[in-house]
């Protein structure tokens, strides 16, 4: 049985720059997984809408194996964000993974309770796009941790 994947990429609306790491990624996971089972779930800014209390949970409620998140996410604004869906994710014993991600800053504290908060999911696996990401990470992650893969460097013809 191939495995269902989920990539949520960021919103291309306000940021035009999202659209080259999002279509390198796709490219990427529809290589590994096979080109019918990766679906592009487009996340628009949750700062925009967070106040919205009715909203359906689009990400928590697909029928996917594997959600995978990239981009400059890791801060503490995504557990913010994320932690009623990756719960949501985790009760469903769904499996969640990050590719091209990184740091908005570097600071060893900040990624110490962001890797504290990823570390209560199920990753399978965890890829910066940068070496200073890389090492504040790559001890603090409870999954194989990947350096330096950049997804806006796959495009495609």
């Amino acid at each position: 049985m191939s495995k269902k994947v989920g990539y949520v990429g960021g919103f291309w609306a306000s940021n035009i720059g999202n659209s080259f790491y999002n279509i390198g990624a796709i490219h990427i996971l529809k290589k590994l997984y096979g080109e019918d089972n990766v679906f592009f779930i487009p996340d628009p800014p949750q700062h925009l809408w967070s106040w919205v209390k009715n909203d359906y949970k689009l990400i928590q409620n697909l029928d996917l194996d594997l959600f995978i998140f990239s981009g400059p996410c890791l801060d503490t604004g995504f557990i913010k964000t994320y932690k009623k869906t990756f719960d949501k994710l985790k009760e469903k014993n769904k499996t969640i993974a990050f590719i091209s991600v990184s740091v908005s800053k570097k600071d060893k504290k900040e990624a110490k309770i962001v890797s504290d908060f990823i570390n209560n999911y199920d990753i399978e696996y965890f890829m910066t796009r940068d070496e200073i990401s890389f090492n504040l990470y790559k001890n603090l992650i409870n999954a194989p941790v990947f350096n330096g893969l950049c997804t806006s460097m796959f495009l495609n013809d």
